[in-house]
């Protein structure tokens, strides 16, 4: 046989080779779906179990069940690419009862419930792999996810796990996935039966006079101080000159923020295309992260912003350098995956526009900053038509909250933060009710309202921006329920993050979690005050010790009113120590001559 012969023959035997690896491909593809639709169905099923009754022993049931409803939301690789030897153990019944598995041969399932601020832990495994990312009540047989000794999640340098072009849509290492879901209230509510939700059939009367009475205390308080004091609402100090003029310059430090944005796309965009390497690409992210975190900060300190002002430019600062982060943190996931693949295939490609490289366009990456969550996915979610009424509703509810804000602060919380009567508990006992109700008008405005707004602009089907933590028997439960998208963030990016690049374990990175936002909370404060205490960040690391104890309460009654107590005098206590300052330095809270 010449030699032309013999290369023709290996291209041939290369091509089929070729052919049969896109099959497989598909036919993985198609496994993968079946498996989604299957997993599913059993949490639906799983669901409406957990709905039947909330009574007595249930009630802990329930806030567990919905916790591992969570973590089974978890894309996942198929059993059939969990190893190419075919070695996959599954859970045995000795891991299902006591919630932990132990890798056998090579690998290994089982589950363990999440605990901290992550709420779905993983468990780095045992033998050669074991174990996997989250879990609940010993459940890993529905995932049998292949993981490495990294933190429990395949290492994207692990041939078995790469050998599908759905890499590309999204990193099967993060739990959540983006879904077509509503508001928490407006799932579980409609405007015409709010209250027959919140009341019970045989206790209807002292329902209603607790409402009543409610009411009337508000209204009586209200009134009464008005009588004594005068009213002290005046909408003006929103129109002073130098309020418009913090205006202006808040909108140039977002400009500022807007180019570095745009560098960091053009970087990406850059990588993706393959004109320069992950290394370069990470030197610039890093270098133009930091500048777009000192920069603002800067501007903010040598100006005379009010400090709502300031608060508001600081958190929108937060607010894209998390977004930028989890854009750059899943395409280089993105990038080497496909680096991978070519070194298998090198005419692997991909004709998806949702996959990578395909997505690092201009318009996916400004429909990101908009949308109102800060977790990267190459595609979200979609709803078919903006309902105008819908928004202008929202609109409505927004105002009546803002109103209900500016009406609690001037009336009630000024006069007691302005002159100290020298008796901290007793200037805190005042502060409670209106400080409460001010918080409580001001998440609504955020979560309920503004996020609504702006998700159903821009066609956003994913509406669930917080879940029903108000029924919290835990601290760490309220921590995770009560902003969706910034536990997500810190779900993805710090908890599991940390373990899979860093092989940290579940302890530390459960408290590199609660450190994060912590200095994060920290730093809107000091920005706003313009002044560097430790007193937030403490408080959010003290609560770390109540976590613990706490769930010795887990659903009882003394645990959701030990939830409700933390809000409800700490509230009041950051108020005393920041705005004190405050007042000690100026004379006013909105304008600064």
């Amino acid at each position: 046989m010449s030699a032309s012969e013999v290369e023709a023959r290996q291209q041939e035997y290369a091509e089929i080779l070729s052919e049969k690896e896109r099959s497989l491909i598909e036919l993985s593809e198609r496994l993968e779906a079946i498996t989604a639709e299957l997993r599913g169905f059993a949490g639906d099923l799983h669901k409406k179990d957990l709905r039947i009754g909330v009574d007595g022993n249930d009630a802990d049931r329930v806030e567990e069940g919905r916790v591992g409803m969570a973590a089974r939301k978890v894309y996942i690789e198929t059993p059939t690419s969990a190893n190419d030897d075919g070695n996959s153990g599954g859970s045995s019944e000795k891991s299902k009862k006591k919630g932990k598995g132990k890798g056998k041969g090579k690998s290994g399932g089982g589950g363990k419930e999440g605990e901290g601020e992550s709420g779905a832990g993983a468990s780095t495994g045992k033998g050669k792999e074991g174990g996997e990312v989250g879990g609940e009540r010993g459940e890993g047989s529905e995932r049998e996810s292949a993981t490495s000794e990294r933190g429990g999640v395949r290492s994207p340098s692990t041939p078995g796990g790469l050998s599908r072009a759905s890499s590309l849509l999204r990193p099967s290492i993060y739990k959540h996935k983006p879904e077509t879901r509503k508001d928490e209230l407006e799932e579980a509510m409609t405007e015409d039966d709010l209250f027959s939700t919140l009341k019970s059939s045989q206790f209807d009367g002292v329902f209603n006079v607790s409402i009543f009475l409610f009411l009337f205390t508000l209204a009586y308080n209200l009134i009464r101080n008005v009588r004594q004091k005068g009213s002290r609402f005046d909408l003006s100090v929103l129109m002073c000159d130098s309020l418009l003029e913090d205006g202006l310059y808040a909108i140039y430090v977002g400009l500022s923020m807007a180019t570095g944005c745009t560098v960091v796309f053009v970087t990406m965009w850059l990588m993706a295309k393959g004109y320069i390497n992950t290394t370069v690409t990470t030197i610039i992210y890093v270098v133009f992260q930091i500048i777009l975190i000192v920069w603002p900060i800067f501007l903010v300190s040598q100006s005379n912003l009010a400090p709502l002002i300031a608060m508001i430019v600081c958190a929108t600062q937060i607010v894209y350098v998390l977004k930028l982060h989890s854009y750059f943190a899943t395409n280089l996931y993105f990038n080497r995956v496909i680096k991978v693949q070519q070194k298998r295939n090198p005419s692997f490609s991909t004709s998806n526009p949702s996959a990578f490289p395909n997505s690092v366009t201009i318009g996916n990456f400004l429909y990101f900053l908009a949308a109102p969550t800060l977790v990267y996915e190459t595609s979200y979610p979609r709803t078919q038509s903006i309902r105008w009424i819908y928004v202008l509703k929202k609109l409505g509810l927004m105002l009546a909250c803002v109103l209900v804000q500016l009406t609690s602060f001037q009336q009630f919380m000024l006069p007691v933060l302005e002159h100290d009567t020298g008796s901290v508990l007793f200037d805190m006992m005042k502060l409670g009710l209106p400080s409460f109700i001010m918080w409580i008008a001001g998440f609504v405005c955020l979560f309920h309202c503004f996020l609504n707004i702006t998700a159903e602009v821009l066609k956003f089907a994913d509406r669930r921006f917080f879940e029903d933590w108000w029924n919290c028997t835990t601290i760490d439960g309220f921590w995770r329920k009560w902003n969706i998208p910034v536990h997500e963030w810190c779900l993805r990016h710090v908890y599991i993050d940390s373990m899979y690049y860093y092989n940290v374990n579940k302890m530390v990175a459960t408290l590199g979690t609660f450190a994060f936002s912590a200095v994060f909370h920290e730093l809107i404060f000091a920005v706003g005050f313009r002044v560097v205490r430790p007193w937030f960040f403490l408080g959010i690391l003290g609560q770390i010790p109540l976590i613990y104890l706490g769930r010795r309460l887990k659903g009882k009654r003394r645990g959701n009113l030990l939830m409700w107590w933390t809000l409800f005098a700490g509230q009041p206590m950051l108020e005393v120590l920041y705005f004190r300052l405050w007042f000690d330095r100026h004379d006013d809270f909105f304008c600064i001559h």
